[in-house]
């Protein structure tokens, strides 16, 4: 320590440094006069910087005493700097603290902000991090600023979000996302001391090149790029790019107060559908399709539209399921959760096919079939009935080439039972054989179906 004093009018003038080493840093507050702050400032002080050494510490006090702490640094100056290692900041109670940080202190005037170029926290790598006080003697609506970034492993930055009050700004949508590769994620914050006011937040994400499992609802998303900003009322993603089922995509998504709506649109690929839903009957289709989906989700429900023309697909089930792959028909799907066990299905193929179907998860993870209708041709659907009815009208059906048509993925369970069946065939071919006018009558009970046929 060195300096000089000047006695005169009042406390007196000074010219004071004073040089330290190895201070511990959560005892930081012991150095520096109470009165340099507001009392938020110092309480938080006193908690804050919660751990670190310092290898060098520095005040430094110039000017009449009467104006210290010289906000305005005109009259005076009073400075601390400190190099500190392994610091820890507990900036707010709520959020995961800073830490292995190399940090760097400065005092000044109103200013108290600490810089570092790396950290630590929740186990994710932090770089270019700023905490920061403008205005320490401020009373009343003392607001701490942060700034960071953390550069690291996609699925370490989804468990910092999940761990973090993000997870509520962002309405726990990311809860159920696994991901493979790296991203940048970038925060402010504006936190207020002392009364209890909720955080300003705001951010973006970025990823180049990920791998993304966005739950049971959506196909996984493969080499992903794009940016998703968000704050405490808006979520918001534009022009990101992916590769889904084997062909190119585009997305963008927004929060409409609690609900999350995603459009999409792309190409899939007929063998990279069939390799994602192992469906028998999918191996019959080849080449490619552009498609539509657009998907909302409110409190972890999802509902999910998904549309195509099939324009450059090629089907070859039995007629009338046969496809060229110049013919447009146009496909309709929908799934649209209940609740957490049950969801609604619906799929419409042209003029040919249009099911509606209710479908529940049991004990052992599978989901079955409840009750439904499953309409041929464009008779009416007939709703409200319990069971599984099949009912319609079709002017063609070849029997041949439905082999293995029954079998699906073991998590979707066994077959529905069938409660009732009333379909008209015009014509019927197969085998070497040819059936006019078929009228199918049958009706279900405890998983056997009896029926009485007609021609």
């Amino acid at each position: 320590m060195f300096g000089a004093y000047q006695f005169a009018d009042g406390p007196g003038i000074a010219d004071l440094t004073v040089n330290l080493k190895r201070v511990a840093v959560r005892h930081a507050a012991r150095y520096i006069p109470q009165h340099a702050f507001g009392d938020a400032t110092y309480r938080w002080l006193q908690t804050g910087l919660q751990d670190g050494l310092a290898d060098s510490f520095q005040l430094r006090v110039h000017g009449d005493l009467r104006d210290f702490p010289f906000a305005d640094g005109k009259t005076g100056l009073f400075r601390i700097t400190a190099k500190a290692s392994d610091v820890a900041i507990e900036f707010d109670p709520a959020w995961p603290r800073i830490e292995q940080a190399r940090a760097d202190l400065l005092i000044q005037g109103r200013l108290l902000e600490v810089k570092a170029s790396r950290a630590k926290t929740a186990g994710a790598a932090l770089q270019n991090v700023r905490v920061a006080l403008p205005d320490t003697l401020k009373q009343g609506g003392l607001v701490m600023e942060v700034d960071g970034e953390a550069a690291d492993d996609t699925q370490r930055l989804l468990d910092y979000v999940r761990n973090s009050p993000v997870h509520t700004y962002l309405n726990g949508y990311t809860d159920d996302f696994q991901a493979r590769g790296r991203g940048l994620l970038k925060l402010h914050l504006e936190i207020p001391l002392g009364h209890g006011a909720p955080a300003r937040v705001r951010g973006s994400y970025r990823i180049d090149d990920n791998q993304l499992d966005l739950g049971a609802h959506v196909p996984l998303l493969q080499r992903v790029r794009g940016e998703l900003t968000f704050s405490n009322e808006t979520i918001q993603a534009k022009d990101v790019t992916a590769q889904i089922l084997g062909g190119p995509a585009q997305l963008s998504l927004r929060n409409e107060g609690g609900t999350l709506r995603i459009h999409a649109d792309g190409t899939l690929d007929a063998g990279s559908l069939h390799a994602t839903y192992p469906y028998p009957l999918l191996r019959r289709l080849r080449g490619q399709t552009a498609w539509l989906a657009e998907v909302s989700v409110r409190d972890k429900l999802a509902d999910v539209k998904v549309s195509s023309d099939l324009l450059g697909l090629t089907s070859d089930l039995p007629r009338p399921f046969n496809k060229l792959p110049e013919q447009k028909l146009n496909l309709q799907f929908e799934q649209k959760d209940i609740n957490a066990r049950q969801n609604s299905l619906k799929l419409q193929y042209g003029e040919i096919f249009d099911a509606t179907l209710l479908r529940s998860e049991t004990g052992d993870g599978k989901w079955a079939i409840r009750r439904g209708n499953i309409v041929l041709g464009r008779q009416q659907n007939e709703t409200g009935k319990e069971g599984i009815w099949i009912v319609g009208r079709l002017p063609q059906l070849d029997l041949q080439g439905w082999s293995g048509w029954s079998n699906v993925p073991q998590r979707e369970g066994v077959l529905p039972n069938i409660a009732g069946i009333n379909v008209t065939l015009d014509q019927v071919t197969g085998f070497g054989n040819r059936v006019q006018n078929l009228n199918i009558r049958g009706s279900g009970r405890n998983g056997l179906v009896s029926t009485r046929l007609i021609s």
